[in-house]
């Protein structure tokens, strides 16, 4: 019975995601009709149309297929009917939405052979060894040992606190969203979700602004918050902390709501919900091309789809938090330019594994630039996540 229902489910969602997705070329067909007809003239018989060969269309950047569509709604109903116990039905999601779901929990390298568990372990050893540090969860809090992990990525108490808090890190230094995180509490009160949802958009905007980027992450908070009440009554997703929705659904959920990419939704799972994830941000995207773990050509988003894939679960916080530092400090390393300031690249074990490697005739360094950018344009789906 409850198979049938969010089978039915999924068929209507995929139904409307159908619709909408290519509504906008059924229209601009039925206009261009018009046209001709008109050009034609009153009373003219309309000339006959001279049959054009058939052309394989090519799928449009943002289009997406109906195997990737059936795939990415079945998950997504799955996830809303599991998390919220039959109490909500699966909404319909634009194509940039369906292509994240669909994109979760696969490579889009499954050929590439890198990394392997064995690299994965040796290089966070290193990486330990060199800093003198090893990050360590504490026992039922979200942050970590020794070190202030930045609020802003996450290490919070309430989900969606964590959920805020990594939107506003978005495009920004931490300095700054710590910043717009104070505006926001400060005028709205600490988790006082229905205060800032009752607001104005302006309101919300306003209280964030030396955060950058203000009147579109205003916009992105009031749409999270709508979207969580809705599905759940409630402006809340600490539902996300049962043992019964696994770490494929929390994902998925929080990549279904609106503007949340899958670097926020991990860093939300690693650091609030202490479940295994492998967040790429700037420093782990730059590290990870030079170790040759990605595709010299791979995107952000592509690398932290193919390592979540390949890192071992087990190194997947601690390997993170390691990275990360390595990328601020490491002389060899740090995105201002080799050589320059840190703690000096002497005995970098990321170059110690490069030569390595390349004397066994394995992975070769990449040409990589070290000023390789986070992919945070802003596009037409509003800011990469």
């Amino acid at each position: 019975m409850v198979q049938t229902k969010r089978s039915a489910t999924a068929a209507v969602a995929m139904e409307g995601a159908r619709r909408s997705t290519r509504s906008a070329a059924a229209r601009a067909g039925a206009k261009k009709v018009k046209v001709e007809d008109d050009e034609v003239g009153v009373g003219m018989k309309t000339p006959p149309k001279t049959p054009k060969p058939r052309v394989k269309k090519e799928k449009e950047k943002g289009e997406v297929d109906d195997a990737e569509m059936d795939a990415a709604l079945s998950k997504a109903a799955t996830v809303v009917s599991s998390s919220t116990k039959g109490k909500e039905k699966a909404g319909v999601f634009d194509a940039h939405t369906l292509k994240k779901l669909a994109a979760l929990g696969t490579s889009p390298f499954p050929d590439y052979p890198y990394p392997t568990p064995e690299q994965c372990h040796h290089i966070e050893k290193a990486l330990a060894k060199w800093h003198s540090y090893t990050p360590r969860r504490r026992a039922g809090t979200p942050s970590v040992q020794g070190e202030s992990v930045a609020a802003n990525c996450g290490a919070v108490p309430t989900v969606l606190d964590a959920l805020v808090r990594t939107l506003l890190s978005q495009n920004t230094s931490n300095r700054n969203s710590s910043a717009a995180a104070r505006g926001l509490y400060a005028r709205f009160g600490r988790n006082q979700w229905d205060k800032i949802a009752e607001a104005e958009v302006s309101e919300v905007s306003d209280s964030i602004r030396m955060g950058g980027l203000a009147n579109i992450k205003g916009k992105r908070i009031k749409a999270v918050l709508e979207e969580v009440k809705r599905r759940h009554g409630t402006h809340s997703l600490e539902h996300l902390r049962s043992p019964d929705i696994t770490n494929e659904q929390a994902m998925h959920e929080l990549v279904s709501l609106p503007g949340i990419g899958p670097k926020t939704a991990s860093c939300v799972l690693l650091f609030c919900l202490a479940r295994e994830s492998f967040a790429v941000d700037t420093h782990v995207f730059r590290l990870t091309k030079k170790l040759g773990w990605v595709p010299s050509k791979s995107t952000r988003e592509q690398a932290f789809e193919h390592l979540d894939k390949r890192v071992p679960e087990e190194c997947k916080f601690g390997l993170h938090v390691l990275l990360i530092r390595h990328g601020r400090e490491c002389g060899n390393c740090k995105a201002e330019g080799r050589g320059g300031g840190g703690k000096g690249g002497e005995g970098c074990p990321v170059l110690d594994y490069l030569r390595e490697e390349r004397s066994k005739g394995g992975a070769k360094e990449e040409d990589v630039d070290e000023e390789v950018k986070e992919e945070e344009e802003i596009n037409e789906h509003g800011l990469t996540a």
